[in-house]
């Protein structure tokens, strides 16, 4: 297996199809389809299976996978070195990033990251926390940033932000008259708007439940969304009342926002890589970046 086949294979790979990978790569796809029948030649194994338009990977394709990254970045820390390259900071970095720290802090990184490598790119994907943590596992990322912590033991976290979580309601009388700060046990009576599962934010709230004894069943859940603008929406226009974090929030006539007294419902995010995986010179750049530049907490709400 040769540089390029290595690359034609792993963006078949991440692109999900033959097509895709092509027009990526500015290749036809007959070009694809011919060094991927190569490779499969040379290993004398089948690689994917085609399903239509969809290529799957099989086991021995998802076997190669791991040592066809290894191989790319490699080969590109050799042109780095031996070039010269690395002096002037270019390459890509691919990033994954949980909805939060994907819309409110990792632009923030970026921005002055860029400011002292301008040459250096990025490929960027925002999914709930459990698919940012699995792309990041199954090496299709450099970096990821979350909101959570797993139990796999290949991860390595870098905290860089610490949140509070905010209770947000219509701008209504009801309201209006609450107290701020506000305790999560004096909200039990309002309808709730949840993120869907797989979000950092509602295994937090889940959590600081757990802890006094509440069921979960017994929070008046009228929606649950896959999406935080979602839940800020469905706040303004009245729906009910949702816990988010602060970094989240922009005022709005629409909108109040109450501090919660209860310490367990701050959180933390994290930049974080995978220790089994080839961390490419740029990557670790950025890892030292975001370390050595710590983001200011905002004031509370009161």
């Amino acid at each position: 297996m040769n540089i390029h086949q290595a690359e034609i294979f792993v963006n078949v790979v991440r692109c999900g199809n033959f097509s895709n990978a092509a027009k990526k790569m500015y290749l036809s796809q007959p070009a694809v389809s011919t060094s991927i029948d190569q490779l499969e030649r040379e290993l004398n194994t089948q690689l994917f299976i085609r399903q239509g338009r969809k290529a799957l990977l099989t086991e021995s394709g998802s076997k190669l996978y791991r040592y066809a990254l290894d191989l790319i970045h490699l080969h590109q820390l050799a042109i780095e070195d031996v070039a010269g390259t690395a002096e002037e900071n270019s390459g890509c970095i691919r990033i994954i990033a949980s909805f939060i720290p994907g819309i409110y802090l990792l632009p923030r990184f970026l921005q002055g990251f860029n400011r002292i490598y301008p040459k250096v790119s990025f490929e960027i994907a925002v999914e709930n926390t459990a698919d940012a943590l699995a792309g990041l596992v199954s090496n299709d990322f450099d970096l990821a940033f979350v909101g959570e912590r797993s139990a796999q033991d290949s991860i390595v976290y870098h905290k860089v932000y610490t949140d509070d979580m905010i209770l947000i309601t219509p701008n209504s009388a009801t309201y209006q008259a609450l107290p701020n700060p506000l305790s999560l046990a004096e909200t039990l009576d309002f309808n709730f708007i949840l993120r869907a599962d797989g979000s950092a934010t509602r295994h937090l709230f889940a959590q600081a439940l757990k802890q006094r004894k509440i069921p979960f069943s017994k929070i008046h859940t009228i929606a649950e969304i896959n999406s935080g603008e979602g839940v800020l929406q469905c706040v303004r226009n009245g729906l009910g009342v949702s816990v988010v974090s602060k970094l989240s929030y922009e005022p709005h006539e629409d909108l109040l926002a109450f501090d919660l007294t209860d310490d367990d419902l701050q959180r933390s995010f994290y930049l974080i890589h995978n220790q089994s995986q080839y961390i490419s010179p740029c990557a670790a750049r950025l890892i030292r970046y975001v370390q050595d530049n710590p983001l200011a907490m905002p004031e509370k709400i009161v």
